[in-house]
């Protein structure tokens, strides 16, 4: 990375309330955002997808809110996660490393929060899953900007997920914040 993007970065992350990132960026520039982001008493999200098996120690560390899917939990872990028990234990394995907090998406079946908070999924026909774990990202990190609680950005990234499901595509899913009803806790 030069110099000005690096320049340029931290006047971006300077400015910022929330870093969110996924692993689909060069690993280099997730760990200096991330470095960043820390530096700066920044709310740092990550969504680890692509999920590697072997990401150094000094990751986990800075991490606000990690959202991995079963199939990443899985990978980052090293375990098999088919039971809600196996994913809770796979949820104290990343909060053991630094992490934290760590929301787990399992598709229809709910949002797993840290250890013992389970989300019941809203009921919705789906027709296109592309996009949902990046749109329940997005809402739910809107929600926290926002000054909503945790599980009530959780409820409201699960409420903007359950519109993006029941339409096709990957951006055209994704619904504006008017659209998505406000969740009661």
């Amino acid at each position: 990375m030069m110099e000005k993007e690096r320049e340029n970065l931290r006047e971006t992350v300077k400015n910022s309330d929330i870093l969110v990132m996924q692993l689909e960026i060069p690993f280099e520039t997730v760990m200096y955002l991330k470095e960043l982001a820390v530096s700066f008493h920044k709310l740092v999200i990550v969504d680890p997808a692509p999920a590697a098996a072997s990401l150094p120690d000094s990751f986990w560390n800075g991490i606000d809110y990690l959202k991995p899917n079963e199939t990443a939990l899985s990978i980052l872990t090293g375990r098999q996660m088919n039971t809600r028990e196996e994913i809770a234990r796979g949820a104290v394995i990343l909060l053991e490393k630094g992490v934290r907090n760590v929301i787990v998406t399992m598709g229809s079946k709910g949002y797993l929060f840290d250890t013992e908070r389970f989300f019941q999924a809203p009921h919705v026909k789906a027709v296109d899953t592309t996009a949902a774990g990046d749109c329940f990202t997005a809402a739910f990190a809107l929600a926290l900007a926002e000054g909503k609680t945790c599980p009530e950005a959780i409820a409201f990234g699960q409420a903007a997920c359950a519109i993006a499901v029941t339409r096709k595509g990957a951006q055209p899913s994704i619904p504006s914040k008017e659209e998505v009803p406000s969740p009661s806790m």
